[in-house]
């Protein structure tokens, strides 16, 4: 994969990955805790960290299968 290019910097392709699944962690974060399912999760903190975790681990997995 190629780098990324930003302001001049050079990063790497997963950066932009990184950032992809940041923006879905927030809208999916938003979208669960208006449905309430942070009341029924142990830890929430630990909870949106996985969902994070898992959603930058498989959108990782579509670039680098």
């Amino acid at each position: 994969m190629a780098d990324l290019v930003l302001a001049g910097v050079r990063l790497p392709f997963l950066f932009g990955v990184l950032l992809a699944a940041g923006a879905a962690h927030l809208l999916l974060d938003r979208l669960l805790a208006r449905l309430g399912v942070y009341g029924w999760v142990w830890h929430p903190g630990l909870f949106r960290v996985a969902v994070f975790c898992a959603l930058f681990a498989a959108a990782g997995l579509l670039f680098y299968p």
